[in-house]
């Protein structure tokens, strides 16, 4: 069931608390001023139930955590440790002192639920839309910020890194008479190999890329199995 941030005030606040040591020029500051003129729970209340269920964690707070994620440039490990200790993290948030935070696997269902129902754009228009309302943008202005945090793109290439990753585990456990027996490109593993150059927001690249990959997995537990490896 959808949940709701709470509104309602209270002396563990970080307005009351710390507002004095955050610097009202920084992200943190603008972000917790204008973040819920942007983001709300409600935006995303049709990827909800709405009357069943044990409340979730509000979306609109989880959104916000991907944002600050990205702008430190944190693992989701990371970022559930900033948001639980960080004053700047909380007071951006809005937050209050006390708030314990909530389990790191929220962030991958929650990235993986907004692909699924083709949300993961919706934060970044409201943004440019606030933005040329608040006069901040020229209306020819399409793109000014780093989009990745919304678009998905960062979630769905670490997605097909992690296969990528788990293939290049098992190659470097297989003897070189084994890889030759594999068709996959070997190549495309090299440790120092940069992610895959396609455009992520084309449907279709993303399809063959993950056949490609789907097909070489398929070849390795054979390959695991006649060499007789043990994961570690």
């Amino acid at each position: 069931m959808l949940g709701k941030e709470e509104r309602q005030t209270s002396f563990f606040d970080t307005d009351f608390v710390c507002a004095h040591l955050i610097d009202k020029k920084s992200f943190y500051a603008k972000m917790h001023d204008c973040a819920d003129k942007i983001i709300t729970d409600d935006d995303f209340a049709d990827i909800y139930c709405l009357n069943n269920g044990r409340p979730s964690v509000p979306p609109a707070i989880i959104t916000k955590v991907l944002i600050l994620e990205t702008y430190e440039n944190l693992s989701d490990r990371e970022a559930l440790e900033m948001l639980r200790f960080n004053i700047k993290w909380k007071y951006a948030l809005d937050v209050p002192m006390d708030y314990e935070g909530f389990d790191r696997s929220l962030l991958v269902y929650f990235r993986a639920r907004l692909l699924a129902n083709n949300k993961d754009k919706m934060v970044f228009k409201k943004t440019l839309e606030f933005a040329r309302e608040a006069g901040l943008l020229k209306k020819e202005v399409d793109q000014v910020i780093d989009s990745t945090p919304m678009l998905g793109a960062a979630a769905v290439k670490d997605t097909y890194e992690l296969l990528r990753d788990g293939i290049r585990k098992i190659l470097s456990l297989a003897d070189k008479k084994l890889k030759s027996k594999m068709s996959l490109s070997l190549k495309a593993y090299d440790k120092n190999d940069p992610k895959p150059k396609i455009n992520w927001d084309n449907k279709k690249e993303r399809e063959e890329l993950l056949s490609l990959l789907v097909s070489d997995v398929t070849q390795l537990p054979h390959a695991e199995a006649e060499n007789r490896m043990k994961w570690t």
